[in-house]
C-alpha cells in the first residue's frame, strides 16, 4: 500500500485550518503546527521590530532572511508601530519596500504603486544599499490588510520578480507580532 501525499492548505488569512476536510477514509489530517517567532516588541509604545536581512546564499539569492517568494510571513497587531531595519549583506544592490499588496505576488516595482515607506528613502527611483550598508524606516497607523515588502531593485532581473519579497498582515488576531516561515 503506497503513501498518499500530505496535502497543506492555507486560508486567506496565511493561517492554516484546525483540520483538513476528511479524506477518503474518513480520517482527518491535522496540518503540522508552524513555527511561531516572536519579533521584538515595545509595549509601552506599542513599536513591532522587524529586521530583514539579505543573506548571501548562492543557492538562494535574491531573499530577505534567507526565504523568498512571500514565505517569511510576519504578524503584527494592529494599532502598532513598525520600525522596519534593513541590512544588505548579499553582494548585490538591495532595497526594501513596503507597500499595499495587490492581486498578484509583486513584480516589478512602479513608483505609482501603493507604496507606505522604502530603504532607502528613494528605492522606487533605483536608489538601493550595497553590501554592509543598511537603513531604517519607522511606519505609524498601518489599517488591517495585507502588505509586501519587497526590493525594488531592477538589475540584472527584477529582484521581486525573482522572489525577494515578505508579507506582512497586520490584524487583530495577533495581539503580539510574531513571524512564521511558510514549508516549501
Amino acid at each position: 500500500m503506497g503513501m498518499r501525499p500530505t496535502y497543506l492548505y492555507l486560508t486567506s488569512s496565511g493561517l492554516f485550518p484546525a483540520a483538513l476536510p476528511a479524506l477518503g477514509n474518513g480520517t482527518e489530517i491535522a496540518p503540522p503546527p508552524l513555527k511561531r517567532s516572536s519579533l521584538p516588541y515595545d509595549p509601552t509604545n506599542r513599536t513591532v521590530f522587524v529586521t530583514l536581512v539579505a543573506v548571501p546564499d548562492p543557492m538562494l539569492p535574491y531573499n530577505f532572511n534567507d526565504t523568498r517568494f512571500g514565505h517569511l510571513v510576519i504578524y503584527v497587531p494592529v494599532n502598532s508601530s513598525i520600525t522596519l531595519t534593513f541590512q544588505n549583506r548579499e553582494g548585490f544592490p538591495h532595497s526594501a519596500v513596503l507597500m499595499t499588496a495587490g492581486e498578484t505576488s509583486p513584480t516589478i516595482i512602479e513608483p505609482s504603486a501603493n507604496i507606505i515607506a522604502q530603504i532607502p528613502p528613494d528605492a522606487v527611483d533605483g536608489s538601493f544599499l550595497l553590501n554592509g550598508e543598511s537603513g531604517s524606516v519607522t511606519v505609524h497607523g498601518l489599517t488591517p490588510g495585507k502588505y509586501w515588502i519587497v526590493c525594488a531593485f531592477g538589475y540584472p532581473v527584477p529582484h521581486a520578480e525573482e522572489g525577494m519579497w515578505v508579507t506582512l498582515y497586520v490584524t487583530t488576531q495577533a495581539p503580539t507580532p510574531y513571524a512564521v516561515i511558510l514549508p516549501g
